[in-house]
């Protein structure tokens, strides 16, 4: 009868380590899947952030036209208004945005 309880005593054990093993990975895994989850977030908000940056270099290199105009007179030939060169963002050569690792 000892060797039964004993018996008894470690199964249940077994089936206690197992289950909290199991525990542990489910948490891992809803982990992983939280990860993942910001991650396309992050992709997201970077792109967003990407376009308003293009947006507002673009507006910056208007009014900086519209300004040496109004300054100095449509001069887009001279040497002046092409020293002061404009802001530029250099993206790939079909003009997509380049994608940025987050790791």
């Amino acid at each position: 009868m000892y060797s039964a309880v004993r018996r008894n005593r470690h199964l249940v054990n077994t089936l206690l380590d197992q289950r909290a093993i199991l525990k542990q990975r489910h948490k891992e895994k809803e982990y992983i899947s939280r990860l993942a989850q910001d991650k396309e977030e992050m992709k997201a908000k970077l792109l967003e952030l990407q376009v308003l940056v293009m947006r507002l270099v673009t507006e910056r290199n208007e009014w900086y036209r519209s300004f040496m105009e109004a300054t100095q007179g449509p001069q887009t030939g001279s040497e002046e208004f092409t020293a002061e060169n404009p802001m530029e963002l250099r993206g790939k050569e079909n003009g997509a945005l380049e994608e940025v690792g987050l790791e």
